[in-house]
């Protein structure tokens, strides 16, 4: 694959994929010293040297994927990059199926977790009635409250909804698939992956794996 055919690949993936990828090009001068042939001087050439960037933005949780390679591994970076969203569809498949079956009980599970902020933030008028002999006996119990909804989904999706449950458990087996080959392409260390997490409200993204 030449670069203009990367260019028409980059486009025509960027027309159905949910997650688009956005690529740039950056030129970086690097100074190279050479022996002369026949005199023995050293003299300093400026030789271009380009980078390739691709960037993918996940809306839902306010972090933005930029993946760096030379240009000659440059579509080496863009099948990463395309496995990076491949990832990243999968788990918002994921947390449509759940949000949209267990909406209530997320919306439950919500509620209580603002009852607990506003509970444990008025400590010093509630403990004097509170069940909690102690504020860290107050934490561990809020402690279990927030880690239990991904049990309590599970149980909510096996007797409502087994059908999403089983399309759920074979979403998160594509995902391991993909997330070894993004491992295994990682540990080649070819390329530089940086992780920019922006300031904003963000959305809980419910991917869970229930197996």
């Amino acid at each position: 694959m030449n670069f203009n055919s990367l260019i028409n690949a980059y486009n025509a993936f960027n027309s159905h994929s949910l997650n688009k990828i956005n690529l740039n090009i950056k030129k970086i001068p690097q100074q190279e010293s050479l022996l002369g042939a026949l005199d023995g001087s050293n003299c300093i050439l400026l030789r271009n040297h380009y980078e390739v960037t691709y960037e993918i933005e996940n809306k839902k949780e306010q972090v933005k994927h930029n993946i760096t390679v030379p240009l000659e591994l440059a579509i080496e970076g863009f099948e990463f990059s395309k496995l990076m969203c491949n990832q990243l569809n999968i788990r918002i498949r994921i947390h449509s199926i759940i949000s949209s079956t267990c909406h209530s009980l997320i919306d439950m599970y919500n509620k209580g977790v603002s009852g607990w902020i506003h509970y444990l933030s008025n400590w010093n008028q509630n403990k004097y009635l509170s069940v909690y002999k102690s504020y860290d006996e107050a934490i561990k119990s809020k402690d279990r409250f927030i880690h239990s909804l991904k049990a309590k989904l599970k149980e909510y999706l096996q007797r409502y909804y087994p059908s999403e449950l089983s399309k759920i458990n074979e979403l998160n087996l594509q995902l391991d698939d993909v997330n070894k080959t993004i491992s295994t392409i990682i540990e080649k260390n070819y390329l530089t992956i940086n992780t920019d997490i922006y300031a904003g409200n963000t959305e809980m993204l419910y991917d869970y794996d229930f197996r």
